[in-house]
């Protein structure tokens, strides 16, 4: 049984993981087919956005409400985005449904470590930790070389449409093989301070975007949202002070996850909208540039 769970969990983190390189190498070629080079940067940005604010939030609630059904959650939501992905019509609908892929990958990513900690005794936990470290250097390295791969052979839609097999294999395996005693509490969740949290993050990631493609952060409305992002986070950090039970932890990988991905998702996706193909050739070398970039992050 733990031998199968571990196995699905893997997957899983893999699926989860890879979603934020794979479309380095796609997305000169997403933006052309689907005319908008403008908002290219938001396929980054708003998967590792989403996945970021929610991470705290499921963590909280697999405490709630047990780690199978959020993790089943986060799985379910996760298949149905990459879906609906590769069958986008224009660059919003895309970017739209990034951001439910990151909202899936949000319960996916926590729930596992949280998971493997409960399935491995102490002196087991630095081994399967390892392994679960690998499959996330894996997917550093591997994502844009298969993004790259798949583009020149099939087609860029196909970087979403093959993770819905893989995720449900997942999702069945944890289904039969995972078993949880739950005691649910009477303890409610602080929606407040999530959505202060969000929000927040939010404007701040939009500053820092918006700052990257226009390459000035001087302008009034990159001003006003970090304007914005400052009283808000400040709220949220004045209303958790207060409050016995809070949204997330204050030491939350949650918000160190938000700080190790600001670094790709606001310069990466403007140096792919910058390197743009024009025939086979120039394709490929584009993916290469994106690629050797992304490895340096």
């Amino acid at each position: 049984m733990r031998k199968n769970v571990t196995i699905a969990l893997l997957l899983a983190t893999f699926l989860a993981a890879i979603e934020g390189t794979i479309v380095a190498t796609a997305t000169p070629v997403m933006a052309s087919e689907l005319n908008g080079a403008k908002l290219v940067s938001w396929i980054f940005a708003g998967f590792l956005l989403f996945m970021a604010v929610s991470t705290p939030i499921y963590g909280k609630m697999a405490d709630l409400y047990g780690r199978k059904r959020v993790l089943l959650f986060g799985i379910g939501v996760f298949t149905v985005a990459s879906l609906a992905c590769g069958l986008a019509q224009s660059m919003e609908m895309l970017i739209l449904f990034r951001a439910a892929q990151g909202i899936g990958a949000g319960a996916v990513l926590p729930i596992a470590m949280t998971i493997i900690g409960d399935l491995y005794t102490y002196e087991e936990r630095g081994k399967i930790q390892g392994v679960l470290s690998a499959v996330w250097g894996i997917s550093g390295v591997a994502g844009p070389l298969v993004g790259g791969f798949l583009v020149e052979t099939l087609s860029w839609r196909y970087i979403f449409l093959l993770n819905v097999p893989f995720a449900l294999i997942s999702f069945i395996m944890i289904v039969l093989f995972y078993k949880e005693n739950v005691t649910e509490t009477s303890r409610k969740i602080d929606y407040r301070g999530a959505i202060l949290f969000a929000t927040g993050m939010s404007a701040l990631l939009y500053g820092l975007l918006s700052g990257s493609e226009s390459e000035s952060f001087a302008e009034p409305l990159i001003l006003i949202s970090f304007a914005v992002s400052v009283i808000l986070l400040f709220w949220f950090y004045r209303v958790e002070k207060k409050r016995r039970i809070r949204c997330c932890h204050r030491r939350s990988s949650g918000i160190r996850s938000f700080s190790s991905s600001i670094w790709r998702s606001s310069f990466l996706p403007g140096y792919s909208s910058r390197c743009r193909p024009t025939s086979r050739f120039s394709r490929k070398a584009c993916s290469e540039k994106v690629r050797r970039k992304l490895v340096l992050c």
